[in-house]
């Protein structure tokens, strides 16, 4: 996201709507402060224990749910890393079905 564009916008907002100079500088720091803070919230990758917990839950309904919900609530980064480690699930037990397939089969 531009957040030049995206600032240049709501300036041009509010001095539209007339509002006194303080307000308006007041208005453009909020505005700021929760575009800087949401991208970092997005940008944040998947913690170490929530990788370790989609490894173990497996490629499940409930990783799925998991990754929707991060991808609702804006953080795209945590969504994506879902998915991945969703995938290395996926991998990892199909990996281990083929081991145990091959050394204790029938």
């Amino acid at each position: 996201m531009n957040y030049g564009n995206v600032l240049a916008a709501i300036k041009a907002e509010l001095t539209r709507r007339n509002l006194p100079p303080e307000q308006i500088s007041k208005l453009e720091a909020v505005a700021e402060a929760q575009m800087v803070a949401g991208g970092t919230k997005a940008s944040r990758p998947l913690g170490w224990p929530m990788r370790i917990l989609f490894l173990f839950i497996g490629a499940s309904i409930v990783s799925m749910l998991i990754a929707a919900y991060y991808d609702s609530t804006g953080q795209k980064r945590k969504a994506k890393d879902c998915f991945l480690w969703f995938g290395f699930s996926l991998l990892f037990y199909l990996g281990l079905i083929l081991f145990l397939r091959v050394y204790w089969g029938p």
